[in-house]
């Protein structure tokens, strides 16, 4: 870090006395302090990372999956199955051989690189619709590392900017995964809002639910109540 060099005893070499000079180093410090700053929070996130995936990492967790078939044969047949494969015997190989060990590297949700393309995208104010969707997903990533032990603070979250950048978006995934983020940290007053926003009627939190099983689509209880028409005589 810059620091203001001592001044010698008789003599003003290496003393910032002038204006100049101190418009100077200004900036200068400016720049280290913001460096620390972001190396800090860098520090932090990968901490907090390397906690929260620490029991996959030491278990081998992804490849005892490939390796038992009694864990990944029912994932094969869903995706053959899913996708309607033929011929199956082939596919299911090929999936197995192929497909399985490229799944941890498609896992975004635990890159900071994205988790830092993200924050950029709120912070310049060109976030759109996926950039939500991402921050969203990534403030319930923080849910799910602190209920599980990934960090014992909420200081050392590795999302705090992004949780404060992204607060008052209007946008409904923000919007509920604020509402489980708060309440997991012990914000209950969060709680009657999440229950007005799971049985809200508007489409775009109806949809959400329903599609994240929330609400069942098919229960007359939970319908949107439909008007009678009068019949015309």
């Amino acid at each position: 870090m810059w620091r203001q060099p001592l001044a010698r005893s008789g003599s003003s070499q290496g003393r910032l006395t002038s204006e100049k000079d101190t418009q100077v180093a200004h900036p200068a410090l400016v720049r280290v302090l913001t460096q620390d700053r972001t190396r800090a929070l860098e520090r932090e996130r990968a901490l907090a990372l390397d906690r929260a995936l620490a029991l996959h990492e030491n278990s081998a967790f992804w490849k005892l999956i490939q390796e038992n078939a009694d864990l990944h044969s029912s994932l094969l047949d869903t995706l053959c199955d899913l996708l309607n494969l033929t011929p199956r015997a082939q596919w299911w190989e090929a999936l197995r051989l192929c497909g399985l060990p490229q799944v941890p590297g498609r896992i975004t949700l635990t890159d900071p690189q994205v988790w830092q393309h993200t924050e950029e995208a709120f912070v310049q104010n060109r976030a759109g619709e996926t950039d939500c969707l991402h921050a969203a997903s990534q403030l319930l990533f923080d849910v799910w590392l602190w209920l599980f032990g990934g960090h014992d603070d909420p200081g050392q979250s590795p999302f705090p900017t992004l949780a404060q950048l992204t607060r008052h978006i209007d946008s409904p995934p923000l919007r509920v995964a604020h509402c489980i983020r708060d309440l997991a940290y012990g914000d209950e007053s969060r709680a009657a809002e999440l229950v007005a926003l799971v049985r809200s009627e508007d489409p775009a939190y109806r949809t959400l639910f329903e599609e994240a099983f929330w609400r069942d689509p098919q229960d007359p209880q939970q319908r949107a109540p439909q008007r009678k028409q009068r019949r015309r005589s």
